[in-house]
């Protein structure tokens, strides 16, 4: 639920409540998708881009089955990013 909080505050643009939301969520259930991708989305649209892939790749490393979907998530916050396996 907090996540969908997030979701709800980003939604409107209401972006430190998102993060604050974001970041609870994370704590309640380390491996929520939903958490580090909608978290790592508004610290990348607030000029934070390198908290942004810290988030990705922590959550990544944390959650290996999930590295597809933490990849999907890169490229579309970050266009030109090519995963480490693909360098």
């Amino acid at each position: 639920m907090a996540a969908a909080q997030g979701n709800l505050f980003a939604e409107h643009n209401l972006t430190t409540e998102a993060e604050q939301a974001y970041r609870i969520a994370s704590e309640i259930f380390p491996g929520c998708p939903e958490a580090a991708f909608g978290l790592s989305e508004v610290l990348a649209r607030t000029g934070r881009s390198e908290e942004a892939r810290r988030i990705l790749d922590e959550f990544e490393k944390n959650n290996p089955a999930m590295r597809d979907a933490a990849n999907a998530s890169r490229e579309a916050l970050f266009p030109k990013f090519t995963s480490p396996a693909k360098r």
